[in-house]
């Protein structure tokens, strides 16, 4: 088999597109996560640099002290006129400040501000600090330093205050935590949208038939849909209980026709099925190819060689019989008990119902004398094994089966740890007659389940 991996020449923008949903969906929860933290973040950095800020403003008019021109109207009108000019200027100049400075006795000078009302020598100044008192100490001490300063300018004048905000009581910034939270929260939307794009750039897992078929150079024997599980004693869907509401059912039937298919065509028997990696839903395959198998007839025996992590009996819990017999393997007091299921034809050899430890660890020579001793009794002998990229239980096992086939779950495992798991199985001298793509969403409908694995990694696989 030709493990090399196919490098595409262009990139396929809808797939990339589809991935990049996919991602979305599955990632959802750290988006939630992100927006939060972002939120929380922004609101929290804001705050501790926040520093309030307070305005002191003051209106007023201004007038000459000459006594020789202070009642000639044309004479106030022209002054006025010139005043709007140079006011502004007056207020902000070097001189001004220095003033002001000295006046006060300070080292600093905060921002002041003048301006005119147009064709009036009416003008407002305000004065920010982030001390309140000292802005409108500032104010007064401009109004009061302002002739002396003018006079250079525009000749003797006073200023005549008409109105002041006296010492300011509120910041004119106050802190707008809205704001800040519907930035932060942006930016962890956007951190999100970028780790989704970079995942979706850079993934190196099988996201449909084409990429498993161009990876393991072998045909796709099923594409079996994310599905529900229906009933409360029920750990993964089974086909004799779906309602056909997501095309599981009907997917396991074609595996189980294109499987049979191939299995026929050499007269092989005993079928090996494993995954590259926990969590890909081996064990769930394992069991509905069986079920099908059985109800078109066929004397199926599954056995669980899983034995770190045996996931058959929980799959099959409601459906087990009674035990018909046990294996006894040599002089050891190893056994695997034979048990009859409600579902016609299918039976099941779990290796851990004995006492303490029996049963549980049974070597390659102890399991190829269980399928010898099988072959005669069944048409077909189904083995559930570990992950054959992580362990070597697998391919040691080979020795005992005729043929194997390998779960992919979808956008799930690595190509690498694929491959390493395909070539684990055919170095063996195991032939591969083909994949199943598990967990498939997009053009299939899905529902809510999920599946997980066990093997002391995580969640339980069935």
């Amino acid at each position: 088999m030709d493990h090399e991996e196919v490098t595409l020449n262009k990139l396929d923008f809808s797939k990339v597109f589809a991935g990049l949903l996919q991602c979305i969906k599955r990632l959802w929860w750290l988006a939630l996560l992100l927006i939060m933290i972002g939120a929380a973040s922004s609101t929290f950095l804001s705050y501790q640099s926040y520093t309030p800020v307070y305005e002191a403003s003051m209106t007023f008019t201004v007038r000459v002290t000459n006594p020789l021109y202070a009642s000639v109207s044309a004479y106030n009108s022209k002054t006025a006129e010139q005043m709007e000019k140079t006011f502004p200027y007056v207020i902000t100049s070097p001189a001004m400040k220095q003033k002001v400075m000295d006046y006060l006795d300070i080292s600093f000078m905060p921002g002041v501000t003048a301006t005119a009302l147009e064709n009036s020598n009416i003008f407002t100044m305000k004065v920010r600090d982030t001390d309140p008192e000292r802005a409108y100490e500032i104010l007064n001490a401009v109004v009061a330093c302002y002739p002396d300063v003018a006079e250079f300018v525009v000749g003797p004048t006073v200023l005549v205050p008409l109105d002041e905000s006296g010492v300011p009581k509120t910041p004119v910034n106050a802190f707008n935590p809205l704001s800040s939270i519907t930035i932060g929260a942006a930016g962890g939307l956007v951190c999100w949208l970028l780790y989704a794009a970079l995942i979706t750039l850079t993934r190196t897992s099988i996201h449909d038939e084409e990429q498993l078929k161009s990876v393991l150079n072998k045909p796709c024997l099923g594409n079996i849909p994310v599905t529900q599980v229906v009933g409360r004693d029920m750990v993964c869907p089974l086909i004799h209980k779906d309602r056909g509401k997501f095309g599981f059912g009907e997917a396991i039937r074609l595996l189980r026709i294109r499987t049979e298919k191939e299995m026929n065509k050499v007269g092989k028997k005993v079928l090996i099925v494993s995954s590259a990696i926990p969590g890909e839903g081996k064990t769930t395959v394992s069991v509905n190819l069986a079920i099908a198998l059985a109800r078109n007839g066929k004397r199926v025996l599954l056995i669980d060689c899983d034995m770190y992590n045996p996931s058959v009996e929980r799959a099959l819990k409601p459906t087990i019989g009674k035990v018909l017999g046990s294996f006894t393997f040599g002089e050891t007091e190893k056994k695997a008990n034979v048990h009859a299921l409600t579902i016609r034809n299918l039976f099941t050899v779990l290796l851990t119902q004995g006492k303490g430890s029996e049963g549980r660890f049974l070597t390659s020579s102890d399991l190829r004398q269980l399928v010898q001793s099988s072959r005669k009794g069944f048409d077909y002998v189904i083995l559930d094994t570990p992950p054959c990229s992580l362990l070597a239980d697998t391919a040691e096992m080979s020795s005992a089966a005729d043929c194997a086939l390998m779960v992919v779950r979808q956008d799930y495992a690595p190509r690498d740890k694929i491959l390493d798991g395909a070539r684990l199985l055919t170095d063996s001298g195991l032939p591969l007659i083909g994949c199943v793509m598990n967990g498939v969403t997009g053009t299939q409908r899905a529902g809510g389940y999920n599946y997980g694995y066990g093997y002391g990694y995580g969640a339980r696989e069935t």
